[in-house]
């Protein structure tokens, strides 16, 4: 049975992978005067390896990845390909090699050759997987919400190679509906008789709300005892299992409540986003934020720019720039004008605000008063998408779950902006925003900003 060699197997892909980045290295290797000596090529292949070693196991890419999609293995081989290659070039630049076409060559060849290993692996794994090798023996411990879910999904995809032997209960569990479709092998008690019957290659442990963390450890310390491998599912903790993740601190090991965007691992493309964005936005707009400035020193003596301390993520203050609306002592004034607000909660809304000016009017119906805030963008204090950025006495007005939405980056705007604004209620506009936090995804953030440009358009602001 293969899993019986895996070890031997991951080494030997471990191996295929070198040999291909080897291969793709020397192919992507110019001739004539920019070709590297001996010891130089030497030394970038000796780089490429322990690169690569590095990578392989800080990505998992020999772990085994029979419940994920081919998308879940072929991201982070090519994010370990392209950074172990880019070390290489970056260490011929530096030596005056410069890297020319055959880069884009050794970048071809390896992703074709690397994915395309991985493909036809895959296919050969399901075909074993399906007359019966290749399996992967389970037990599961416990009744909790995670062991329901992953029974059902293993039931449902075959192609997993996944067995449950049975299921076994925690003390108190035992009033609990069993599991559909698993087998009830007794207790916890009846570990050390169930093991030696049944060959089982990993222990789940799923347990309930309730569940004594010293019968838990008990298990766990047994399991390590006898080396057999052991999962557990953070449930009886009370932590949803969707927001939690596996972090280390040093040499300890921590479970992450994650309280933000769910899809930790695209942030850093959300803010790369945000930086083109910006910089093309500032770039595109400059002529007409000139002519805006201009504008408003025409009008009236003051800034152009309205700055004011906001509230960011997790509670960092910033200055947010605006282009100015308002005449100067507008702030004072506004004591005067709380008895006109008419939004509920801890905001100040008038739709007809006595002290914006007459540009200041053509600026807000059509928003361009936000286009300074392309500058906190790109610096970082704000992102494109994302709730709106408060004001520090309106946060210290907030009910608890409302602090929530400064969990992430504030943003020009978000989903309150392009469904009714100023029209929505305050606690509806906080759940919009806590709505646009927990289901975050790339493909929102372009739908929102493509609603965003037709309602500027449509000049729906006030």
């Amino acid at each position: 049975m293969l899993l019986q060699h895996r070890r031997a197997f991951a080494s030997l892909i471990y191996s295929f992978d070198l040999a291909t980045l080897c291969v793709g290295l020397y192919l992507g290797t110019p001739n004539g005067s920019q070709e590297p000596g001996f010891w130089l090529r030497l030394g970038e292949f000796a780089l490429l390896i322990l690169t690569w070693t590095h990578l392989a196991g800080r990505f998992g890419l020999y772990e085994s990845r029979r419940t994920e999609p081919i998308l879940g293995e072929t991201l982070p081989l090519s994010q370990a390909m392209l950074y172990s290659l880019g070390a290489v070039y970056l260490l011929r630049a530096a030596l005056g090699f410069h890297p020319g076409y055959e880069v884009a060559w050794t970048l071809m060849f390896s992703f074709l050759l690397l994915s395309g290993t991985r493909l036809v692996l895959r296919m050969a794994l399901l075909w074993l997987r399906r007359h019966g090798r290749n399996y992967r023996s389970l037990l599961f411990i416990g009744r909790g919400r995670s062991a329901r879910t992953l029974a059902a999904d293993f039931q449902e995809h075959s192609n997993y190679g996944i067995k449950v032997l049975g299921g076994m209960t925690f003390t108190g569990e035992e009033n609990l509906a069993p599991i559909p479709g698993m087998n009830h092998l007794g207790t916890t008690a009846n570990l050390q008789h169930v093991l030696r019957d049944h060959a089982i290659d990993e222990v789940v442990l799923c347990p309930a709300d309730g569940v004594w963390a010293s019968e838990v450890k008990s298990v766990l310390r047994f399991c390590e005892t006898v080396g057999l491998p052991c999962k557990v599912a953070p449930d009886f903790l009370g932590i949803p299992a969707s927001r939690t993740r596996v972090s280390w601190i040093g040499s300890v090991p921590f479970y992450v409540f994650a309280s933000g965007f769910q899809n930790q691992n695209l942030l850093g493309v959300k803010r790369l986003i945000d930086i083109l964005g910006a910089t093309l936005g500032l770039v595109l707009v400059a002529p007409l934020l000139l002519a805006i400035a201009l504008a408003i020193k025409l009008e009236s003596r003051g800034p152009v720019f309205f700055r004011q301390t906001r509230v960011g993520l997790n509670g960092r203050l910033f200055t947010l720039l605006k282009f100015r609306s308002m005449v100067m002592d507008a702030e004072r004034r506004r004591g005067d004008l709380l008895a006109q607000n008419e939004q509920k909660g801890p905001v100040f809304k008038i739709k007809d605000d006595p002290r914006v000016t007459r540009i200041g009017r053509i600026l807000r119906r059509y928003s361009l008063d936000e286009l300074p805030q392309l500058i906190n963008v790109l610096i970082g204090d704000m992102s494109i998408v994302g709730p709106r950025p408060p004001l520090p006495s309106e946060v210290l007005q907030y009910d608890w779950w409302q602090r929530r939405r400064l969990s992430v980056r504030p943003g020009i705007t978000c989903i309150w902006q392009v469904s009714g604004r100023n029209n929505i209620e305050f606690d509806r506009w906080m759940e919009l925003d806590l709505q646009y936090i927990d289901d975050w995804s790339l493909g929102m953030d372009v739908k929102i900003m493509a609603k965003t440009v037709r309602e500027v358009l449509r000049g729906g602001g006030h």
